[in-house]
């Protein structure tokens, strides 16, 4: 809702205030003049900055943000800039979607692989391989390094063994083609820069991001709903896993790693204004026909829905052509199989849970006793040690002869 509700004040106020009057008086209002008034302004304001908090990176936030988002403005919407220095905002923009739709797929498979019937050493060497994404080298050599094995357990007669091999050989070889999904990105800022209307870049974006994320098996129903799927979920569960909120840091809780001094909605915001800025076209060219025509209606109101939406649209393509294939191979290999040689089929939820927190690196999770699961939300209960230093009651079922006094103290060794 939230989203939502930035995404259509943003595209306002960007594409349908700040563009006309820019593209109207942007030769006048960012003239060679106005950026010396502003570096003073902005000095002032950072010296003031730097007297109230002491902080250097305050006052250099004061001082260059300002001026960084006139010349942003300028090289967007100014008439007078020249056509080359108008694809820097086309090429931040991209930059911001890349870095965005990278986060979101590392936290999912984070998430992924923090699943408790995962083995310890399979949660390192999933993640680790992971960090290695961008890694050509170090992630061939590995790839070249388990066919060697595979290659002597086939000698030996091992094939299972070789199996279980093979499928991480081909894990990892779909994990070194993740680059490759950033191509459409590539192709989409070419599309524009060639002069492609927005319905030209949504299809042809969305066809290329499809084939890149189908290049290989047969496309039925249920993949293409699996993969989508994945890709919802992954960008819903980046948002509610955002560090900022408190109850994340409750004992217990999951963690991804990822941490920002800005909310997950603040750059998904700053990624769609860039997005905005640089690919929505401006708005005397929304319509066809002539002005107030029943045609001219018409169209004006499918293009202005297309570019509003436009911006959610570049990152759902970015996440189906990086994110589809490595992530539901990650959900197949853990979360829908059965048995796996990854798997501890042999370990309770319960045992899962408190070794989990036994083991904890977090020093306040270990002072913590697992009690259970809300039934409603499902979040760990989790109670202090420190509380049981006296007595207890346990209470269970009516006739089950569970009611019994008992000291924490001694049955947990505490």
């Amino acid at each position: 809702m939230k989203l939502a509700t930035w995404l259509f004040w943003s595209f306002c106020l960007s594409t349908l205030l700040v563009a006309p009057a820019l593209r109207a008086f942007g030769s006048g209002v960012l003239s060679p003049v106005t950026y010396p008034v502003l570096s003073f302004v902005c000095g002032l304001a950072a010296y003031h900055r730097f007297t109230v908090t002491g902080s250097f990176a305050a006052a250099a936030r004061r001082f260059i943000a300002p001026q960084a988002i006139a010349t942003l403005l300028e090289w967007s919407f100014s008439p007078a800039v020249s056509p080359w220095w108008s694809m820097a905002p086309v090429v931040l923009s991209m930059a911001g979607v890349a870095y965005l739709v990278d986060q979101v797929n590392t936290h999912y498979v984070r998430w992924i692989t923090a699943n408790l019937r995962l083995k310890r050493e399979a949660v390192k060497r999933r993640r680790k391989m992971w960090d290695l994404r961008f890694n050509w080298v170090a992630l061939s050599r590995e790839i070249a390094s388990l066919r060697d094995r595979i290659r002597i357990l086939e000698a030996d007669g091992e094939i299972d063994k070789a199996f279980i091999l093979r499928r991480r050989a081909g894990e990892l070889l779909e994990l070194r083609e993740y680059p490759l999904g950033f191509v459409a990105l590539f192709y989409l800022a070419v599309l524009l820069y060639l002069g492609a209307p927005s319905t030209v870049l949504i299809l042809s974006g969305f066809a290329v991001s499809v084939v890149l994320a189908f290049r290989r098996p047969f496309i039925t129903m249920k993949l293409t709903r699996l993969i989508s799927e994945v890709n919802i979920h992954s960008f819903v569960s980046w948002f509610s896993w955002d560090p900022k909120q408190e109850w994340i840091h409750s004992p217990g809780m999951f963690h991804d790693g990822l941490s920002s001094r800005f909310r997950r909605l603040t750059q998904t915001v700053v990624c769609f204004v860039l997005l905005e800025i640089a690919f929505i076209p401006p708005v005397h060219l929304w319509g066809t026909g002539e002005l107030l025509t029943a045609n001219w209606l018409w169209t004006s109101g499918y293009h202005f829905f297309l570019n509003l939406l436009l911006p959610v649209f570049f990152v759902v393509c970015a996440l189906v052509a990086t994110g589809a294939r490595p992530l539901w191979m990650h959900l197949e290999a853990v979360e829908w199989a059965e048995t796996s040689d990854e798997l501890d089929a042999e370990r309770h939820y319960w045992d899962a849970v408190v070794g989990r927190l036994q083991n904890s690196k977090n020093r306040l999770e270990r002072e913590h006793f697992f009690l259970g699961t809300h039934a409603e939300y499902a979040y760990p209960v989790l109670v202090p040690k420190r509380l049981f230093n006296l007595h207890c009651h346990v209470q269970g079922g009516s006739g089950k002869g569970s009611e019994f006094p008992i000291s924490v103290r001694d049955a947990c060794g505490v």
